[in-house]
């Protein structure tokens, strides 16, 4: 079940060049709050060429993808991302968003389409987090989740992932998700990479990356690590990209890459238990 992502440049540039969005970071408490569907701040678009003899590809992608619904709340990315979590993880428990079912297809799994019931999980959260204009904390985000849940009688687990590289305990995380576990990714600064932006030519790779400037989180689901080689085998070059639900309207799922043009403030592997 893939999506198809399709970029074009010049509608792109119009439209996050000529939209705004409200993004404030308190004193002592950062919010995270870029709202792509008031369009977002797009600062450039990025393309890298990398040369190589090798080229080595290490992936995981949850087979249920991650759902890319939106509470069309101002400055809701955070709700968005925890809803969507709670929506993926509605699969194992039913009960979790009531007035709301997943879908089999043709024998397809499908997330179907938003619902009333899925508006309402929304609008709890939106209130439990405490966003506001301003957005949301990490703390609003974990506990207004934790919330959600034990209302529902369950638990949800946040475990950070935080460490090393780039601020990622990049083992852990690809363990976690490949338990078919998703993660919550607060950024400061990023750059969006559709599935289409990874150009495999004869001996070198044409990379794009739409960059943005602000604080967002975004539901992680997989990874791509791309490592390149010269002819002696050593290593030139590793990217590491995350497979993520956006936020952004017009390309759902897309690759973060945590190497180039990102920050990672806080990343955390949510369980439904």
């Amino acid at each position: 079940m893939k999506k198809i992502l399709c970029f074009a440049l010049c509608l792109v540039g119009a439209l996050y060049v000529s939209s705004g969005f409200a993004l404030t970071a308190q004193a002592g408490e950062d919010r995270y709050a870029l709202d792509f569907v008031q369009g977002g701040s797009l600062l450039e678009v990025k393309e890298r060429t990398v040369y190589y003899a090798d080229r080595v590809m290490n992936k995981y992608e949850n087979p249920y993808e991650a759902p890319t619904f939106s509470s069309t709340k101002e400055n809701g990315c955070a709700v968005d991302t925890g809803g969507n979590a709670l929506i993926y993880y509605d699969i194992k428990f039913d009960d979790l968003i009531p007035d709301y079912s997943h879908q089999y297809i043709w024998g397809g799994f499908t997330y179907g389409t938003q619902n009333e019931g899925m508006n309402k999980m929304f609008s709890a959260l939106y209130d439990l987090m405490g966003t506001d204009s301003r957005g949301t904390s990490v703390q609003g985000f974990k506990d207004g989740l934790t919330k959600y849940t034990s209302s529902k009688g369950h638990t949800m687990n946040i475990t950070s992932a935080t460490g090393t590289y780039n601020n990622i305990n990049i083992d852990f995380l690809k363990t976690q998700l490949e338990q078919e576990k998703m993660a919550a990714i607060f950024l400061d600064g990023f750059s969006i990479t559709p599935f289409s932006g990874i150009q495999k030519k004869d001996g070198y790779d044409i990379l794009t990356h739409y960059v943005y400037d602000g604080l967002h989180v975004m539901l992680v689901y997989g990874y791509r690590e791309l490592s390149y080689y010269d002819s002696s085998q050593n290593l030139i070059k590793k990217d590491t990209y995350l497979y993520a639900s956006t936020g952004y309207v017009g390309a759902t799922l897309g690759w973060v890459n945590i190497d180039n043009f990102c920050t990672v403030d806080d990343i955390y592997i949510l369980e439904v238990i």
